[in-house]
């Protein structure tokens, strides 16, 4: 399973203010990526209210997740908010996940001071047949404004985050563990103390694999060396 994480910058170059608290309506926008892949990208946008986007892309039967920063560079504080475009595709899964040190988005947007930034973990689960783009926009506009999705946009809400494994026969991988009173306990492979985790990279000594060995079998494997393995 590719399952990396991806790192996203949104600079938000907001509200320019002109005489008499008079907004500047003139916008621009900085494109700048240093990978194909995506895996750092750094947008800079200026507007009366700036709307920015960019596709997150996940392959057929693959998930990802994408760290996403939006940050207030200008003087005034503005108002953000983080949506995707249009509906998703049947089994794709797109959602933020809680996680220690990340933001959430919210509804009604996050108002910035200067300096003030904001960072999302968005999670994409695509288990459809074909590669599937998630149309990410921000928008912008004064703090002391509400802000309304436009034509077609939706709020990103809360996404459970599943397992996929690149094996479809592979059900299960669990963190082997004999430290008698761990609370990842996990030998005999059904203690309640067991710990599912993603295929990794790398198996190490005693790895729990729950395999299916037929239509209607299925059997556990422990990984007796370590080493990376095409399974």
């Amino acid at each position: 399973m590719k399952n990396k994480k991806k790192i996203i910058l949104f600079g938000i170059i907001g509200l320019m203010i002109l005489f008499g608290g008079i907004l500047l309506g003139k916008s621009y926008a900085i494109f700048e990526t240093d990978t194909i892949s995506k895996s750092a990208v750094t947008i800079k946008v200026g507007t009366i209210n700036p709307i920015l986007g960019l596709d997150l892309y996940v392959e057929a039967k693959e998930a990802d997740t994408f760290v996403v920063t939006i940050e207030n560079q200008e003087d005034a504080s503005g108002k953000f908010l983080l949506y995707y475009k249009e509906t998703l595709s049947s089994g794709v899964i797109f959602g933020y996940l809680e996680e220690e040190g990340m933001d959430v988005p919210l509804k009604d947007g996050v108002v910035l001071a200067k300096g003030e930034k904001q960072t999302y973990s968005l999670y994409v689960n695509n288990q459809s047949s074909a590669g599937v783009s998630i149309d990410l926009e921000a928008m912008g506009g004064l703090s002391t404004q509400p802000l309304s999705l436009s034509i077609g946009g939706n709020y990103i809400e809360k996404a459970e985050k599943t397992i996929v494994y690149p094996n479809k026969f592979m059900s299960n991988v669990y963190q082997y563990d004999q430290v008698t009173g761990s609370s990842t306990f996990c030998v005999i492979r059904e203690e309640s103390t067991c710990v599912q985790i993603e295929a990794p990279k790398t198996y190490e000594v005693g790895t729990i694999i729950k395999y299916k060995v037929n239509d209607a079998e299925e059997k556990y494997f422990n990984v007796t060396t370590k080493g990376k393995y095409n399974i």
